[in-house]
Parts: C-alpha cells; structure tokens; sequence
C-alpha cells in the first residue's frame, strides 16, 4: 500500500467535503482518520524494523513514537492547507461570479477506500474527474485563481493552486501558477520546486511546446538569482549550462532557435 497516497487522499477528502473545519464533530472525526493512518504508518516502519538498526539512545519505541507524532502533525498540516486551498477556491469563483461546482459524492466514497481508488486510478481516471470536475471547470479554477495572482493576493493563489495540483498533477501551467505564487511570498525552495516539476512535464511532453519551455526555464533561473548568493547562483549557472545543452539538439524545431538563444543570453546575465 502506497501509505503517502493513503494518508493524502484522507486529507483530500476532508477539505473537499468540509471546508472550512470549525465544526466539532468534523474535528473529532479528522482526528480519528489521521490518528488511524499514523498507526498504519508506524505499523509499516515496525515490519520493516531490522533489529541490528542504530536508533542511539531513543530506542526503537522511542523512535516509533516520535514518527507516529511526526506523522501526525504532518497530516494536520496537509489538512489545513488542503482546505485552505478548496476554500481559496470557492472565493475567487464567487469573486468572479462563476457558480461552484457540486463535489461528486462517489467520489469522496472512492477515496476512502484506497483499493478501489488505486483500480480507478490504473483505469486512467484522474483524480479530478473522480471528484467530478471536468477539465472546463479546472480551467475555471484556474482562471479564477490566475485573477488572485494578478491583484496579488498570492497567499490565496498559492493555497489554490497547491489544491490543484494535488488533484491534477499533469498540469505545467498549474505548477508554475504555484512557483509564481510561491516566489512573491519569498518562499524560494517552494517556488524551486514548482518550477522544477513544470519545466519537467513540459520538456517530457510527446508534442513539445518550446515557447513554455523557454518560460519555464526563466522562471527557474529566476528563482536562484533573486536569492542572491553565489551557491544558488552557482546553481543557476549549472542548470543553465544543462539547458544549452539540451536547446542545442532542438534548435531546427519550432520555437527551439528562440530558446537557445534566450538561454546564451541568460548565461552572460548570470557572469
């Protein structure tokens, strides 16, 4: 069993289906779910628990109990930003005036049965469709979201956005969308991140969009440079290097002449 998935998809299901958890009853009931994985996670760690392991001075319950606690603190705060993000959502569609959409209840029934969610999930079911969203309606979310992020409001757009990829992960726009958030709000290793997994969808695409793929890589280096020491430029110098590498191949396709020469010019920029 994938335990990280499982312990998502408790999560997933509680900000979709409460929002906003003020209710005690919903707390109460949060609480159990996530009490229950850390079980399953430290039930996990104890069948895999090699006794000649070197756990120093805590001992092996000791350890067990610190990544029960762990896991447990982890969820609250995968929860919170889960709901967070549905409710940054519902905000910046009734701010937009667009309606919002009914959350397939089969859907939340799926995802607590992690069996039958992995089955639809190898059947090519994404996660959003299960949740009865169509692609229209991300796009929806998206262009409401993107509305956040131009009247920089990023801690909402940056909630919002980390809701969507959570429920559709294949979207470069989405994941860049977050690293632009992230890296108003300075947070740097996020914004890293976001960028990272972008660019890497984009540049693994059967049909390749070398236009995003120029973005994308600007966006990254930008990232490193804002920080400002010479590591993360030394970083930046790296990457950059790669990229001529990779844009020296594609210089005859579309779009491929414009990024290799965008990319020589980063390069000077970055001496």
């Amino acid at each position: 069993m994938n335990l990280n998935l499982y312990g998502q998809l408790h999560g997933l299901s509680h900000a979709i289906h409460r929002g906003d958890p003020k209710n005690r009853e919903e707390n109460e009931q949060l609480n159990q779910d996530i009490e229950e994985y850390a079980d399953l996670v430290v039930a996990d760690e104890r069948e895999h628990y090699q006794p000649n392991e070197g756990f120093g001075v805590e001992g092996p319950e000791a350890h067990f109990a610190r990544i029960r606690q762990q896991v447990i603190h982890a969820q609250h705060e995968f929860y919170q930003t889960l709901s967070l993000g549905y409710k940054a959502i519902c905000e910046a569609l009734t701010a937009a005036g667009e309606p919002i959409p009914e959350v397939s209840a089969e859907g939340l029934a799926l995802m607590g049965d992690h069996n039958a969610f992995y089955n639809a999930l190898r059947n090519g079911a994404p996660i959003y469709e299960l949740l009865g969203f169509s692609p229209e309606t991300m796009d929806t979310f998206h262009k409401a979201l993107n509305t956040q992020l131009e009247n920089q409001d990023f801690d909402k757009a940056r909630s919002g956005y980390f809701f969507m990829n959570s429920i559709c992960p294949e979207r470069p726009d989405y994941w860049k969308a977050l690293g632009q958030a992230e890296a108003q709000l300075g947070h740097y290793e996020e914004a890293e991140a976001a960028y990272k997994k972008s660019l890497n969808i984009y540049v693994n695409r059967e049909f390749l969009d070398l236009f995003s793929v120029k973005e994308s890589y600007l966006d990254l280096l930008s990232v490193y440079v804002t920080q400002g020491s010479a590591d993360k430029r030394a970083e930046a110098n790296a990457i950059c290097n790669a990229a001529i590498t990779y844009a020296q191949d594609l210089r005859d396709k579309l779009g491929g002449e414009e990024l290799y020469q965008t990319l020589l010019a980063a390069k000077n920029e970055l001496k």
